[in-house]
């Protein structure tokens, strides 16, 4: 910046104005302070630029042309300033998860399930009768399920998991159903 000042000056001292030379040099130093003040430089030593404070924002006025074509100016609303970012929560650790045991009946022609909690947040229940391919599918939240079925030999099984994608399987339970 001094050298832009030292180079002016020593052009200002050999060249000669008929009057306009104090408009001309006025016009001159706002555009370098102007330039220094947005590109964040700084002749002082407090290292602040030429402004003490941080400028606040303004709205200006763009010029966008219309479909009509006619200019229409519009506002710009000034860049908001930044907020904090919150410091993110922690993920909770997912809690162990056992193989549920599962005990089971099947008298009066009702399947019925009852397992110890394995600290999982739902259950999956799947039978399916002898020589079925498909087993039928239950969910639930307890400990516990019953449902009516035909007599007939059954395959149970059941899946714990949790909410963090975790699951596990009891060991494949072999029940008669009896009316």
């Amino acid at each position: 910046m001094n050298k832009l000042v030292r180079l002016f000056r020593h052009k200002v001292r050999s060249t000669r104005y008929d009057g306009d030379f104090s408009l001309q040099r006025a016009l001159f130093l706002t555009v370098i302070s102007s330039s220094l003040v947005a590109c964040g430089g700084s002749t002082t030593d407090s290292g602040k630029g030429l402004l003490s404070v941080e400028p606040t924002p303004v709205a200006t006025a763009v010029v966008i042309p219309s479909p009509t074509g006619t200019p229409v100016a519009t506002s710009v609303p000034p860049t908001p300033e930044p907020t904090a970012t919150p410091e993110p929560t922690a993920t909770p650790e997912p809690g162990e998860l056992f193989s549920p045991i599962v005990t089971v009946s099947g008298g009066g022609g009702v399947l019925a399930l009852y397992w110890d909690d394995a600290n999982a947040e739902n259950y999956r229940i799947l039978f399916w009768r002898e020589g079925e391919i498909s087993p039928e599918v239950h969910m639930t939240t307890g400990l516990s399920f019953s449902i009516e079925a035909e007599s007939g030999q059954y395959v149970v099984m059941l899946e714990a998991y949790d909410n963090f994608g975790s699951s596990l399987f009891s060991s494949p339970t072999i029940l008669e159903v009896t009316p």
